[in-house]
C-alpha cells in the first residue's frame, strides 16, 4: 500500500486505534490505544465499563 497516497500526504503515518469511554462528568473510564494499526480491542471489553456507567 502507498501510505503517502492513502494518507494524502507524505507523512507515511500509520493509524493508532483508540477507543475511550468517558462518563457524563467528563471522567475517562476506559481506554484502549495501540501502536499496532492491525490490533483493535474486543467489543466485549466495553460491557463492564457500559453497565457500570448505565448503574449510576
Amino acid at each position: 500500500m502507498d501510505l503517502a497516497a492513502f494518507n494524502g500526504d507524505p507523512s507515511w503515518t500509520l493509524p493508532m486505534p483508540a477507543r475511550y469511554v468517558v462518563s457524563p462528568d467528563g471522567t475517562v473510564e476506559y481506554a484502549d490505544i495501540s501502536p499496532d494499526y492491525t490490533r483493535r480491542g474486543d467489543p466485549s471489553e466495553l460491557y463492564p465499563v457500559l453497565s457500570s456507567l448505565t448503574a449510576h
